[in-house]
Order: C-alpha cells, then sequence, then structure tokens
C-alpha cells in the first residue's frame, strides 16, 4: 500500500509517495507514521498509479483529527499540523465480493519494551506484564525520545489500538541511524543492543534515529 498527497509534492508518476508498512499476521493492513501539516490531503492505492489499482482516500475533503474513516473518492485532509499514526484497512465483505477499506487516524504512541525497558515478564498470551517505557515528543515537535531502563536488545513498537493486534506486529529498531520496521519479517537480526540510559531518538520525517 501507497500513500500519496500534498505531504509529498503529489508526484504523478507516485515517485516520492512512501509505501505504508504491513501490519505481521494481519493481511490487508498497513501503517505508517506521517508528519503533515494542517489541510494536507491524502490518497492511497496498492499500486503506484493513478490509473492501475485502486485510489481511495475519504467520503469527503472536511479536514479531519483522530477517528476512523470509511474509504471514498476524496483526498483525506488531516485538521491539524504534527504527527499522525494513520492505518489503512481492508478487509473482504460478508459475501466476499467486494473489499471494505478504511482510514484510521491516530495519536501515535511509541514505546520500548522488555529488556531495554527494565525487563521482560514471565512468558503469556501477549506477555501483558512486560516492562514499557513510553516515547515523548521532543520541545522540537519533530523527534521522539525515550530513555532505556535496562540493558539488552532494543525493541519498539507503535500501539496501534485495533483490537487482536500486538505489540511486536508494528515492530521498528534503530539500525545505522535509520528506522528499519520489521513489518511481516521475523526478528529484526542482527539485534540491536543497548545499554541503559541511552537515549533512542526516532525522526518520522526522514526515517531516522539515533542512539546516544
Amino acid at each position: 500500500m501507497f500513500v500519496n498527497g500534498d505531504a509529498w509534492g503529489w508526484p504523478q508518476d507516485w515517485s516520492t509517495a512512501p509505501e505504508m508498512i504491513p501490519v505481521h499476521s494481519h493481511d490487508g493492513m498497513f501503517w505508517g507514521i506521517y508528519y503533515l501539516q494542517a489541510g494536507n490531503g491524502m490518497k492511497f492505492n496498492n499500486e503506484k498509479s493513478w490509473s492501475t489499482g485502486d485510489n481511495f482516500g475519504a467520503e469527503n475533503e472536511d479536514p479531519k483529527g483522530y477517528g476512523e474513516y470509511p474509504a471514498g473518492g476524496s483526498n483525506l485532509k488531516v485538521a491539524d499540523t504534527g504527527y499522525y499514526l494513520v492505518i489503512v484497512s481492508c478487509t473482504l465483505s460478508a459475501d466476499k465480493k467486494s473489499v471494505n477499506r478504511k482510514v484510521i487516524l491516530a495519536e501515535p504512541k511509541l514505546f520500548l519494551r522488555g529488556a531495554c525497558a527494565g525487563g521482560w515478564a514471565d512468558a503469556g498470551a501477549g506477555r501483558p506484564n512486560d516492562l514499557e517505557v513510553a516515547f515523548a515528543l521532543a520541545a522540537d515537535g519533530a523527534t521522539y525520545e525515550a530513555v532505556t531502563a535496562g540493558d539488552g536488545d532494543l525493541r519498539i513498537y507503535v500501539a496501534t489500538g485495533v483490537q487482536g493486534v500486538d505489540w511486536w506486529q508494528s515492530e521498528l529498531v534503530v539500525r545505522d541511524d535509520k528506522i528499519e520496521y520489521r513489518g511481516k519479517g521475523g526478528d529484526q537480526e542482527p539485534r540491536v543492543p543497548v545499554t541503559i540510559g541511552k537515549t533512542v531518538s526516532l525522526d518520522f520525517r526522514t526515517n531516522t534515529g539515533s542512539i546516544q
């Protein structure tokens, strides 16, 4: 799934349109974190094209805040400037003759998890008691930061808020100063070890990060 719009210059050939990240184990669901200006519009397509694939946006161009919106033929426009977690969900209709599409706009909520956040809990369904450290948006409004609370492998995830999506299904790490997404792959090897007290920074405008 690709996203095109004001933030990327509306290229006719979709050359600068970013590819969204597939949610692990959930076919037809994709996500991305984007910095958007108030009034910015966007559309989506499974192909980098205006003439092929299935272009869609929202049902109207009224500026939208956080929420869930049915797909439509108009540009999906955001109401305020800032970061958005954008989730696209495509599911088969009950009669399996059509595809139902919706777009979710949410506040990005990012976390360190596991050893780098202070420790893993006993194994269990979803490991609900694993320790976490929340990222906060820095004063510049462009960078998310969190400080590690333990030694171990770096594990970062974005909370989608979608029922049935587990934390590890929307993971990412920082490697060589770049944000690397897990997508539908396995554990991100080789692991990225960190020590306690390191500041992890994420800038989704440039898909870069740092560990200092």
